[in-house]
């Protein structure tokens, strides 16, 4: 880097200097904010995927940074009560800047994290990354391969690890677009800059970037992948890097911790032990919904056997009941060529269900604008309609409605 093109911006002449003094040049106050433009500056404004740096401008602080035409504004915060921050700045005043560091450092070490992701998806793999989003928690590259199970993850990782342990240089670089031949180019730069800024890892990647970097891959410390989808024709990989991926980490270590204690197994265990238990759970609900069925069917029976075979509307309805017990009393109920209203006192839930055959009326016709007049969520077919209410007399009425329907046919 022999020479700087871009005066004033400090964050590119030194990444890790965190304080500097400058002075305004124009003072835009909008309500309880305002934009300053200053005569040279620490904070990197929003681009490229990477998020804008915060901290503090004259003490007010920074929480946004954006570049219009050339210039560089930060949005400083005012308080209603000025004993809380330091008064506006004036033009022609020096101001203190101070950035977050915490986050810069994070900031540096995810976009890092992703040159260095990227340059070995395409040097090893040909793949190639079509975008990259900086978030909160986690970061994602949209990549050209053609199916997640494409991706060999930890494989991947070992060889982030590998370039991480050598904790090669990473460079910066500025040339005329004329002399971008010079460059093995992972991709293209915007048409029409004058001076394109290249970042370089240790002779195998070379990417135009206008982000904050670090200087060598080792500051990098870690390099996740957290997952991988499908996503409009590509994949999307979602990772994290440096502190971040070493803080998400320890917190999954410390729940799979936990999570082993209450089961009674160590770490190690964990993955078999909840294949183990998942499948306990399984059968266990297999079995209980045999009982359910079986039980259904006694009280269809029941019920059936106590109104006589003249009627042909069964009402069930109960403080205990749930609404998986009322559907299946209602089924059974429909097997026996009965029409049902089930009901879920504990879970504000109606069901109300008719046996196939001609001669009933459609319920989702007739029922769903009831239900809707009284504030029920649900709805339905012709022979099925279920709805559930949050006031109590609400039910009580749509349960009376149903029942007038059905019985009145």
């Amino acid at each position: 880097m022999s020479f700087q093109p871009f005066p004033g911006r400090l964050y590119y002449e030194n990444p890790l200097q965190d304080e500097a003094d400058a002075v305004v040049l124009e003072v835009r106050q909008e309500g309880k904010t305002a934009l300053v433009h200053l005569d040279q500056t620490i904070f990197y404004p929003e681009g490229g995927g990477q998020p804008a740096d915060w901290g503090w401008l004259g003490g007010l602080p920074v929480r946004d940074v954006q570049e219009v035409q050339g210039q560089i504004w930060h949005k400083v915060e005012i308080a209603d009560d000025p004993s809380l921050h330091q008064p506006l700045p004036q033009t022609g005043q020096m101001v203190h800047l101070v950035i977050d560091w915490q986050r810069r450092r994070d900031h540096m070490q995810q976009h890092s994290g992703q040159h260095l992701l990227s340059a070995i998806l395409e040097q090893e793999y040909g793949i190639h990354t079509l975008s990259f989003h900086l978030g909160k928690e986690t970061c994602t590259i949209d990549i050209t391969a053609g199916s997640p199970d494409d991706l060999p993850a930890s494989d991947i990782e070992a060889q982030l690890e590998a370039w991480i342990r050598r904790d090669a240089p990473i460079r910066v670089h500025y040339c005329p677009p004329e002399d971008l031949e010079a460059f093995h180019l992972r991709k293209r730069p915007p048409a029409g800059e004058s001076v394109v800024r290249i970042v370089e890892i240790d002779q195998y990647d070379w990417s135009p970037c206008g982000g904050t970097h670090l200087s060598s891959t080792g500051p990098i410390r870690l390099v996740k992948i957290l997952g991988l989808e499908r996503y409009k024709g590509n994949v999307r990989l979602y990772f994290a890097a440096g502190d971040r991926a070493a803080g998400l980490l320890m917190a999954v270590y410390e729940e799979a911790r936990k999570s082993a204690g209450s089961l009674g197994c160590g770490i190690a265990d964990l993955a078999v032990r909840t294949v183990d238990l998942s499948g306990k759970l399984s059968a266990a609900e297999r079995e209980a919904g045999r009982y359910l069925l079986k039980w259904a069917e006694a009280e269809a029976k029941a019920g059936s056997i106590l109104c006589g075979p003249s009627q042909k509307v069964l009402v069930f309805e109960g403080a205990d009941i749930t609404a998986m017990e009322a559907a299946e009393l209602a089924k059974a109920a429909t097997r026996m060529g009965k029409a049902c209203i089930a009901v879920s006192r504990a879970e504000s839930t109606v069901i109300v269900q008719v046996p196939a055959q001609a001669g009933w009326p459609s319920l989702g016709t007739l029922l769903k604008p009831i239900a809707d007049s009284l504030h029920g969520k649900g709805g339905g077919g012709p022979a099925l309609f279920r709805a559930r209410f949050v006031e109590k007399e609400e039910l009580e009425r749509f349960i009376e409605a149903a029942r007038t329907l059905l019985l009145g046919r």
